[in-house]
Order: structure tokens, then sequence, then C-alpha cells
């Protein structure tokens, strides 16, 4: 149990010595934690499993703070619409995987970024 909360702790700890922002921390019903906090500017989900352990990561991304290379990605694809969000997931294990949301005059898209492919998940027409 010290072991556990050991390392639940040194996380937390860790991640808010990094940042200078206020972090929140959420108990999950499978006993882990997430944590809402800001990293390096963008507002950032943290979770960790019952054991202390990093499961995930989720970063809201908007055009202030987004990557110039994948600005170009998107634009390459879809030229004719405008971001309006991202959200980078990291996972330990896993290639990180970008979700983007875009908007033009007639629809909605929702597409994933990974390993340098980009896929469609959603397009919605507008109505």
């Amino acid at each position: 149990m010290k072991i556990k909360l050991f390392s639940i702790t040194l996380g937390l700890a860790a991640l808010l010595m990094v940042n200078t922002s206020f972090a929140a921390t959420t108990k999950t019903k499978d006993n882990g934690y997430t944590v809402h906090t800001i990293v390096e500017g963008r507002d950032a989900t943290v979770a960790y499993n019952h054991k202390g352990e990093w499961v995930y990561t989720i970063q809201q991304f908007n055009m202030d703070n987004l990557d110039k290379q994948l600005i170009d990605k998107i634009k390459t694809v879809f030229d004719k619409y405008t971001i309006s969000g991202i959200q980078k997931i990291e996972q330990p294990g896993y290639s990180d995987v970008y979700i983007a949301y875009l908007e033009n005059a007639s629809s909605y898209k929702t597409i994933s970024i990974s390993n340098d492919e980009v896929s469609l998940l959603q397009d919605i027409e507008k109505i």
C-alpha cells in the first residue's frame, strides 16, 4: 500500500512541479486518478491506474499552439477546411494519435493522424 501511494504521489508531484498552473485531481471509479492541468500552455488530462502507473494523456490544442508540420499535413488533404481544434492522445506502448476537428461551409469532419497517416473518422453534412 505504501508503494502504491508513493508512486501516485510521486507522479502527481512531478506533474505539479513541472507546471506552475493549477492542477485538479479526480479519483476514478476503478480507483485510478485523473489530473486536469496545463502542459506547455495546453489543457491536459492525465490518467493513472490504481497502481499509480500512467495510462494516458490527452492534450487540447488550438490554432495558437499547433505544430506547423501538423497543420501542413492536415491542409494537404483538407485544404478547404478550417481546423477548429486538435487533441493529442498519448498512451504507453502506442504511437501518439492526433484527433482533428475540421469545418467548412458544407460539413464537419473528424480525422485522426498517426504514423504519418490521415484517416477520416466522421463526416457530417450541414443542413
